[in-house]
C-alpha cells in the first residue's frame, strides 16, 4: 500500500519540499507515503494543493482502517 500511494504522490505531483524548491523523486515520495501511513508527519515534505491534501487524507484514513482490521484479524487468529 505504501508503494501504491507513493506512486500516486509521484505521478500526481501532489507533494513538495517544505523548505526547498522542486519536487521529490520517487523514493522520497515512497518515504513520505511511509511516514503518512504511520500518521507520523515529520513536516519536511508537505502536500501541495487540494490534490495532495486529498491524497494524504485518504491515505491516513485507509491506513487507520488497514491497521485496525489487520490487528483485529491477527488477534482473532
Amino acid at each position: 500500500l505504501v508503494v501504491v500511494w507513493g506512486l500516486l504522490y509521484y505521478f500526481g505531483d501532489a507533494i513538495k519540499f517544505s523548505s526547498a524548491t522542486g519536487y521529490p523523486n520517487f523514493w522520497e515520495c515512497v518515504y513520505f507515503s511511509c511516514i503518512s501511513f504511520g500518521t507520523i508527519g515529520y513536516g519536511e515534505i508537505i502536500p501541495s494543493g487540494v490534490t495532495g491534501q486529498s491524497f494524504v487524507f485518504l491515505q491516513s484514513m485507509s491506513s487507520i482502517l488497514f491497521v485496525s482490521i489487520f490487528g483485529g484479524y491477527i488477534t482473532y487468529l
